[in-house]
C-alpha cells in the first residue's frame, strides 16, 4: 500500500487529505476521483480534498491515511485529462457511463457536501 496525497489546486486554503491504496487499485482511486468530481458539477460545487476522501471511503472502499511524504492526486488537474481545450473527450462520457463508477447514495452525498460548501462561502 502507497498513500496519495488528494488536494485541490483551485481550492486555495482546502486542506489536503490522504488516501491509502494499493498499486491495483491506482487508476480506480483517479476514476472515482474524476466521476465523483463530474457528479458535484451538477450540483454547481467543488468537492473538498477531505470531501473527496470521505466520498472514496464510503462508495470505493479505500481507507483514509495518515498525512505522509505522498504521490498527489490533484483533483482539478484530474479533471483536465478528459477535456482539451474546454471540449470533453469521449473518454469522459464513457466514464460518466460507466456501471464501475455508479454508487446507490453518491449524488445524495455530494447534495449534501454542495449545501455544506454553499453555507461556508
Amino acid at each position: 500500500m502507497k498513500t496519495i496525497r488528494i488536494e485541490d489546486y483551485l481550492l486555495e486554503g482546502a486542506e489536503r487529505a490522504y488516501v491509502a491504496v494499493s498499486p491495483e487499485s491506482e487508476r480506480l482511486l483517479r476514476d472515482a476521483v474524476a466521476y465523483c468530481s463530474f457528479i458535484a458539477d451538477e450540483f454547481d460545487t467543488a468537492i473538498t480534498p477531505k470531501q473527496m476522501v470521505q466520498l472514496m471511503e464510503r462508495f470505493y472502499g479505500f481507507k483514509s491515511a495518515p498525512q505522509a511524504p505522498a504521490e498527489e492526486i490533484d483533483i482539478s488537474m484530474e479533471r483536465k485529462l478528459y477535456s482539451v481545450k474546454g471540449r470533453p473527450l469521449p473518454m469522459k462520457a464513457a466514464l460518466m457511463a460507466s456501471k464501475t463508477m455508479a454508487r446507490d447514495g453518491l449524488r445524495d452525498v455530494i447534495a449534501r457536501f454542495a449545501s455544506v460548501n454553499e453555507a461556508e462561502e
